[in-house]
């Protein structure tokens, strides 16, 4: 018989933080920075609807969740949009049914976006399937890179364009993990940028973002932290690279870099330091988080798969939720692309601004 307890993140014993660490340890697949106690603690910082759900058999605990509690007690991942792996920290062969879980949390409903493909409990509510790439630094910066020159002649000439920027804008100079508040200062400027010019949500219009940001940057043990890193050229500030890293696992969360040299390829060049500068500081892999964007399959080793769905305790919203799944299958179609671009649009920002609230 299995028993769920309710906690706020800050009510969480260092007995139950240690069972949640042992946890961790015991399974490879989940050893991204996302599910560490220290993120949720994190997160738990700047907001005030974190909750972790404690599951029991017997004397023993056999799994840890967190999650966002949200209006109408609909659950969210821990960090929102902000969270690139999800899921249910807990033994291999935990078995769960997960809408009486679910329901047993106290929840309506639990939506995620990016559930690790290894969350076998939760299988039966995956509606869609995708992929999260990642650069393996596990023989070294050099057997990586030499194998990505192979496969990818942009990669390969990287090192021409790397030679260009500097003699025609300066010395290139990169650090791994800078403590200077200006480059988080721009980062943040070119990311808001980016964000109009891609119309999507500006997660920094958030306060709590960039507290928790912040807040991140502030970690510095081995086991979770905070790393901005930053590239110049001479006096000039080109790129930078804000992740979170734990164990030998670092997480590429926001790059940015100066559009007015994009000739030069500066995000891929800084791209390709950071991966070096990691695997000089232990670092066997670097997510890259969702996504199939075009630098992400050049310089990926491998995919990790993510996962889209919804555990929900009510008939009517699983209905709705078929609704809308295939409502946003339909607007992928190509053909209806152009017909539908503007309605889908609005959906797509409604949901980026309610993931954020």
């Amino acid at each position: 018989m299995q028993k769920v307890s309710v906690l706020s993140s800050w009510d969480i014993p260092p007995a139950i933080t240690k069972v949640w660490r042992d946890l961790l340890a015991a399974d490879a697949s989940l050893d991204s920075p996302y599910f560490r106690p220290e993120f949720t603690d994190a997160v738990a910082t700047v907001r005030d609807d974190v909750r972790v759900a404690i599951v029991e058999e017997g004397s023993e605990i056999v799994a840890v969740f967190p999650f966002q509690l949200g209006a109408g007690n609909a659950g969210r991942p821990v960090g929102g949009r902000l969270s690139d792996f999800q899921g249910i920290i807990g033994h291999q062969n935990l078995r769960i049914s997960t809408r009486e879980f679910v329901k047993k949390c106290g929840l309506s409903e639990w939506r995620f976006d990016h559930l690790h493909g290894n969350q076998k409990p939760f299988s039966g509510d995956i509606e869609t399937r995708d992929t999260s790439p990642y650069i393996d630094l596990s023989k070294g910066y050099e057997a990586y890179i030499e194998d990505r020159r192979k496969q990818s002649s942009e990669i390969k000439s990287l090192g021409r364009k790397e030679r260009k920027l500097e003699r025609e804008v300066g010395e290139i100079r990169f650090t791994y993990h800078d403590a200077d508040d200006r480059v988080f200062d721009q980062l943040v400027r070119w990311k808001a940028d980016q964000y109009a010019r891609t119309d999507l949500t500006n997660i920094f219009d958030f306060d709590w973002t960039l507290d928790l940001l912040l807040h991140i940057l502030d970690r510095s043990d081995a086991e979770f932290q905070g790393v901005l890193s930053s590239m110049y050229a001479g006096d000039r500030l080109v790129a930078m690279h804000y992740g979170m890293a734990s164990g030998g696992v670092l997480h590429s969360w926001f790059p940015a870099y100066d559009c007015e040299l994009s000739k030069y390829s500066p995000g891929l060049i800084s791209l390709q330091l950071l991966a070096e500068a990691a695997a000089e500081n232990g670092i066997q892999r670097i997510d890259l988080g969702r996504g199939d964007e075009t630098y992400k399959l050049k310089f990926a080793s491998g995919t990790i798969p993510v996962c889209d769905g919804i555990v929900s305790c009510s008939p009517l919203r699983r209905a709705g939720k078929s609704a809308w799944e295939l409502a946003r299958r339909t607007a992928k179609t190509p053909a209806l692309r152009p017909i539908l671009s503007g309605p889908a649009r609005m959906i797509r920002r409604m949901s980026e601004q309610a993931a954020m609230k």
